[in-house]
């Protein structure tokens, strides 16, 4: 248990020895003492834990912010030397076949703006009903840092994606299944998109569990999520209803 959680675990057990103390009816001396001795202790424990709440966040934004920055850097990069590729017929470090290989990596849901977070539940919770899905879940996943050894690559070997610029989503199928029932959501997308994105890739999972063969499976998600991005706003469902995490 790390510092954070038991301080808290330690203001829990001082609550209850004080609510025991202020009910009584006459209480003595010592016991007004000791009263007095246990709200000062949960008042310092509450200012350590708002101290490391605050640095938690911080440490949050900052996180994000150099992320950014590093994405930024990175895409001015790849367009520079895609560019130069597709003039020169050059193939540079980190291309593939002409292409900028993106690679990926899994976020955490706390580093995730909560707008993106209400926006890719409720929209799940519209496609789940509508297409008749069952268990599927949204991730979240970003560029992968190719010097952070402890933050393995999230789609590996045959699953690397190779494009021009990074994917806003993605599912991962075998056999007419989703593997993990993941939908992949870049967590960079503005709230806005999240909706459209996640409908985009519902409709992917769709046909891939019922193995529809559109004549253009793109276009038919495109269509669906147009119609879908219509309509979920008027969807009524409990936040938190599904696993979007």
């Amino acid at each position: 248990m790390d510092k954070y959680r038991k301080l808290i675990f330690k203001n829990k057990i001082l609550i209850g020895k004080m609510r025991t103390l202020a009910n009584k009816e006459r209480p003595t001396y010592q016991e007004q003492t000791r009263f007095n001795s246990l709200a000062a202790e949960f008042d310092k424990n509450e200012a350590k834990i708002l101290q490391m709440q605050a640095v938690k966040k911080m440490q949050a934004v900052t996180g994000q912010r150099k992320r950014q920055m590093t994405l930024d850097r990175r895409e001015k990069a790849a367009a520079k030397s895609y560019r130069n590729s597709a003039a020169g017929g050059a193939v540079y470090a980190g291309q593939a076949h002409g292409k900028n290989l993106y690679l990926y990596e899994e976020v955490p849901a706390w580093v995730v703006p909560p707008g993106s977070l209400g926006a890719a539940d409720k929209m799940l919770c519209y496609c789940m009903d509508d297409l008749k899905l069952h268990g599927l879940q949204v991730r979240w996943c970003n560029e992968f840092e190719p010097g952070d050894t402890e933050k393995p690559r999230l789609f590996p070997g045959s699953t690397t994606f190779e494009n021009h610029t990074q994917i806003n989503g993605c599912i991962r199928q075998q056999g007419g299944a989703v593997i993990d029932n993941t939908i992949w959501i870049n967590f960079t997308l503005d709230p806005k998109t999240v909706p459209r994105t996640v409908a985009h890739e519902s409709r992917h999972a769709y046909q891939a569990i019922h193995q529809k063969e559109a004549v253009n499976q793109e276009l038919d998600a495109l269509t669906y999520a147009n119609q879908a991005e219509k309509a979920y706003q008027y969807f009524k469902a409990t936040p938190g209803f599904v696993n979007v995490r």
